[in-house]
């Protein structure tokens, strides 16, 4: 199984994830998929994760402000692995000056 992405950080349209591969996984290639908490994985947006040695800092990008986000990884080797979903909603859009907080539901 891979490992869930892990939460760094997420703001009005952009959401941040460190994930961990390695170059012993099996898998050749893995992405970062990310949709709308109440699409289906069918319908998600994807973005191709390097395999290194290090853990990989990657975006979730284009997001809409006030909306539930579920990422995970997925091998694109056709096996069907994915790791746990994160639940991670982005920021609402503000007029004032705030201190920036956002909901992680694991």
């Amino acid at each position: 199984m891979l490992e869930k992405p892990i939460f760094i950080s997420a703001d009005e349209t952009t959401i941040t994830v460190k994930v961990n591969l390695d170059e012993s996984d099996s898998y050749r290639a893995c992405q970062l998929c990310w949709k709308q908490y109440p699409q289906s994985w069918q319908d998600c947006k994807s973005k191709p994760i390097p395999i290194a040695n290090t853990a990989v800092t990657i975006d979730a990008t284009d997001l809409l402000p006030a909306t539930t986000y579920c990422l995970r990884v997925e091998a694109k080797d056709g096996s069907g692995v994915v790791s746990d979903d994160l639940i991670v909603d982005t920021e609402a859009v503000s007029c004032t000056p705030q201190a920036k907080s956002c909901c992680i539901v694991q």
